[in-house]
């Protein structure tokens, strides 16, 4: 039969992409039927640039010899159709290794006898002399060496119809060996050349009962290969031989002996087997054509239950399907397959559906990553891969990406898959932590089991990713999965995970969700308990006592910190954790743990939930409540974002407050600027302040999602920051953060951040009207102290000071007093300070340490003697209180509160120095009133609005 003779050594298939099954669909190329008219027989190959070629018996063109090659859009002759200079029979096609194309048949005008022409790229000449049998030879078939040399092989009427081989020396034909050197009459002939270029003859043996025989060439005469008649029956029409890159034989049939069904036979290590079994087809087969791919073995057949096209592969241990069965149109005959440089078959065929013309189907096998290499070199945007090895690709861009089973996608530390089509997961999901992004023209979808990744998904614009809620964003001690920058849009659930180190603590979430969900949703992996306890969906326990709270702005007290804002969950089945809102939660360690009062070390947890994701600009609105400025808001995004690039409404106070829970032996606040550069891990939560239910928003947009999140300020100091922590031998307690600036006031401003109470330790400023402070901006003063407090709860303990931000203003330096054991230290970039908490209680308190400021600066940013009056309402609405706060006043100042009347409702006189008032609003009715601050220097009014 005819068939590719050269055998494919490039793009092997490795043994990893053997052991998976074939995924895909056959796809016919060009047009069905291209011939012009029915055709008899067909052979195929493909030339160069992996062009299909296909030769044929033309009964459009007087049964005369045409091939026709595939052009990238349409089938055209090569050369001219019915080339051959009369009509043909038995015509069989091959190639060199120089994409050479050979052609042979029976040749009408040469008394029947055999021919061979060879094509030029234009044309096709005949090779040697037409008609170089010594008689009329049928079963013809054509096979070249590795040198470029063809061989013949026939039924040789001259010699009772035995197997005679014809070699082509480059000037004539001669018989290789001897003329008929069969035993008997043979049929069916079919040749190969095996390892170090040895002829070997398959045929239907007349000697041996009508079944197969197999014999090679020595180099001076011809044996038989194991024993004659290898087949269990006779031989019915057809046989195919191939050899593979180790030497091994395959020889296919429809097997008489068994059912009428495909064998294939295998010969190495000096003996026949059958691979698979004998007869591995379902049923009665036809036109069996058999193809070797490296060592892999592939068959083509006519399956006679429908009478259409089936393509096997053996796997190693097994038959199994490539791509869809029985995918002819109709009746199929002449079977021919060939395979790419790419590693994708082709089969020729004449097709009963299409008029008994020509049809090529080709099967385009998926770029395998199987550990080193892809099997068919880098992929592109249009190629379909498959994931073979647990190892790490290099980055690379893909169609269609197929996970298999057994294995993941590792994306290393920051590999980047781009998907331009659909991502099925048949394995193990995405491992590592590099990048996914999708970026199809219209909807992509996730398919197959859940994709966990604990890395990167974007999804570009002009893409829309369906998850099919089957994105899972994992976390764990390291990392934590999320969702990148992306334009595009994510339709579906998506699952996010948060993990939590063994510590029994309080912990400030936000989740990431466009709508409310319950925090039963939590439940599967943490223990939340509360009111009701399992009738309400909490975990019960002997008190019940509630572990997950919600800030109520109305209820809080600025008076009295964040408390009594904190308002227990009453339910965990109903969905009451709104978009946006601070989830205060306890967390006791793992599910089961820390339930009972009992000692007991708290291990690791990780709780998910699910919904559909925040996606775009997010603008969050800070609703203040009726006596307080505190508001809490969660992370929108399933990312960390960087703060500073929050857009910040002008109503919205100049610092928030971010919970750390590795700090301290319970969590510690950490107080920041909306100025400075911080990340805000995903899935946490923070509080601000707001001081009018206007202007009152943060914007939080696609470009301020970053990759990090771990809650650290950067190593690099922002201008005149100076950051100081405490910590012990292990343990991070504490950190406040001072400011230069002229903008700023000794006293109590808007630019400053209070100082909330941790459960532990607290670590703060003192301002000159005596408010702690965890963010305190003032104008640098020489020969100036600022107060520092400490108080450690009960926590007695050796503690280190230590800086983390620095920067000065040029010209000044800062001194560490500790005025407890009367030492000063000038303090420097990574400056340490070791001291000791004991039960004196001179060892801590707002009379220990100091920081004295030496030096005059030498830059106007934070002179001093730039002396500029200024005054500000604290807060402002207000409700029950006021500060006004100034700086640069001087003399003996009035102050007075007015009504829009002219009413005077309160009045007093000020010392310049004291920087600051206090007014109770507590007897004053709501409205809109007058403050007044008239100095020897400057007069300044302001609109106080009372709520």
């Amino acid at each position: 039969m005819s068939k590719n003779k050269l055998i494919h050594s490039l793009w092997l298939m490795t043994a990893m992409f053997l052991s998976l099954p074939a995924i895909g669909q056959w796809a016919v190329v060009g047009s069905a039927g291209f011939s012009t008219g029915s055709v008899t027989y067909t052979s195929m190959v493909i030339g160069a640039n992996d062009t299909p070629f296909v030769g044929y018996i033309d009964n459009g063109n007087s049964n005369k010899a045409t091939v026709m090659k595939y052009n990238g859009s349409s089938w055209v002759a090569a050369g001219t159709a019915g080339f051959s200079s009369a009509g043909v029979n038995y015509i069989s096609m091959a190639k060199d290794a120089s994409n050479n194309l050979y052609i042979a048949f029976q040749d009408s005008n040469a008394s029947n006898k055999a021919t061979v022409m060879k094509y030029s790229g234009s044309t096709w000449t005949v090779v040697g002399s037409a008609g170089f049998s010594a008689g009329v030879a049928t079963s013809i078939d054509i096979a070249i060496d590795g040198t470029g040399a063809p061989y013949v092989t026939y039924s040789d009427d001259a010699n009772s119809d035995k197997a005679t081989v014809m070699k082509y020396n480059g000037v004539s034909w001669s018989v290789l060996g001897s003329a008929g050197f069969s035993s008997s009459w043979v049929e069916y002939n079919t040749i190969a050349i095996g390892k170090n270029d040895t002829p070997y003859v398959a045929f239907r043996d007349g000697a041996n009962s009508n079944k197969a025989t197999v014999m090679k060439y020595d180099g001076s005469s011809w044996s038989v290969v194991g024993s004659s008649g290898i087949s269990a029956g006779a031989i019915v029409f057809s046989l195919s031989l191939e050899s593979d890159t180790t030497g091994n034989l395959y020889l296919g049939y429809r097997d008489q002996g068994n059912s009428n069904k495909a064998t294939l036979m295998k010969y190495s290590a000096g003996s026949w087997s059958a691979l698979g079994g004998v007869a591995f087809s379902a049923s009665v087969s036809l036109y069996v054509n058999v193809l070797v791919d490296g060592t892999t073995p592939y068959a083509a057949y006519r399956d006679n239950t429908a009478f259409k096209a089936i393509v096997m592969k053996y796997n190693g241990s097994n038959w199994e399907n490539v791509g869809n069965t029985s995918f002819s149109a109709g009746t199929n005959e002449y079977n021919s397959l060939a395979i790419d440089s790419k590693g994708d078959l082709y089969l020729a065929y004449r097709d009963g559906g299409n008029s008994s013309k020509v049809t090529v189907f080709k099967y385009e096998f998926p770029n395998i990553w199987n550990g080193s290499t892809w099997s068919k070199g880098n992929p592109s945007s249009t190629s379909d891969v498959q994931i073979g090895s647990n190892t790490t690709p290099t980055s690379f861009t893909c169609n269609d990406l197929t996970i298999n089973s057994g294995f993941s996608l590792n994306t290393g530390t920051s590999e980047v898959v781009t998907i331009h089509g659909d991502l099925t997961n048949s394995g193990n999901g995405v491992s590592g932590t590099g990048t996914l992004t999708f970026t199809k023209s219209g909807t992509a979808s996730i398919n197959g089991d859940t994709v966990g990744h604990e890395g990167t998904v974007i999804v570009e614009s002009g893409c829309t990713l369906t998850t099919n809620s089957k994105l899972r964003l994992k976390s764990n001690a390291t990392n934590t999965g999320r969702i990148g920058e992306s334009d595009g849009t994510i339709s579906g659930n998506v699952y996010v995970q948060r993990y939590m180190p063994g510590k029994r603590c309080f912990r400030f979430y936000g989740h990431p969700f466009s709508s409310s969900i319950a925090l039963s949703q939590l439940t599967d992996e943490i223990d939340i308990t509360g009111s009701g306890g399992a009738a309400n969906g909490f975990t019960a326990t002997v008190t019940n006592n509630p572990s997950a709270f919600y800030f109520d702005v109305d209820s809080a007290d600025n008076s009295t910190g964040l408390n009594p804002g904190w308002q227990p969950f009453t339910s965990a089945n109903t969905s009451d954790w709104d978009q946006y809102e601070l989830l205060r939660l306890l967390v006791r360690g793992a599910k089961g743990e820390g339930l009972t009062g009992g000692a007991y070390t708290p291990t690791a947890a990780t709780f998910e939930a699910a919904g559909a994701v925040n996606q775009g600009t997010q603008v969050v609105t800070l609703t203040k409540g009726s006596n307080s400025t505190f508001v809490g808001c969660g992370n929108p995004f399933p990312s960390p974002v960087e703060m500073d690039k929050v857009t910040v409404g002008s109503n919205v106070g100049a610092n928030y407050y971010a919970w750390d829970a590795t700090s301290g032996a319970s969590g510690a606040y950490v107080t920041n600027a909306w100025t400075l550069p911080y990340d805000l891990p995903a899935y946490t939560a923070f509080f601000t302040n707001v001081s009018a239910n206007s202007n009152n928003t943060l914007t939080f947009e696609e470009a301020d999602k970053v990759a990090t999140g771990a809650g650290l300020f950067k190593t690099t100091g922002a201008e005149n920051w100076v950051e100081l922590y405490i910590y012990d031998s292990t343990t991070k307690w504490d950190r406040l953060l001072i400011n230069f600036n002229t903008n700023g006031m000794e006293v109590e401003d808007k630019l400053d951040g209070k100082k909330l109470y941790n459960p532990n330790l607290d670590f703060f400023t003192l301002s000159k009207d005596d408010v702690r402070l965890a963010v305190d901006v003032r104008p640098y003063q020489d020969s100036s102290s600022i107060p520092l407090g400490l108080t450690a709860y009960n926590r007695y303990n050796r503690y280190v000071i230590k800086v983390g931000m620095f920067d000065v203003p040029v010209g000044t330096k800062l001194f560490l007093h500790d005025k407890h054991l009367n030492t000063k230290q000038e303090i420097t970039a990574g400056y340490e300070y070791w001291f000791d908490v004991t039960v004196d209680s001179s060892t801590q308190g707002n009379n220990r340490f100091e920081i004295n400021m030496v030096g005059k600066p030498t830059t106007s940013i934070t002179n001093v003697n730039d002396k500029k009056a200024a005054m500000q309402l604290i807060p402002n609405p207000a409700y029950n209180h006021i500060k006004v706060s100034f700086k640069a006043v001087e003399g003996t100042a009035n102050l007075t509160l007015s009504s829009v009347t002219g009413q005077v409702v309160y009045a007093q006189e000020v010392s310049a120095g004291t920087g600051s008032v206090n007014i109770s609003l507590t007897n004053i009715p709501a409205g809109v009133y007058i403050v007044e601050l008239k100095g020897d220097n400057a007069i300044f009014t302001q609109k106080l609005i009372k709520e």
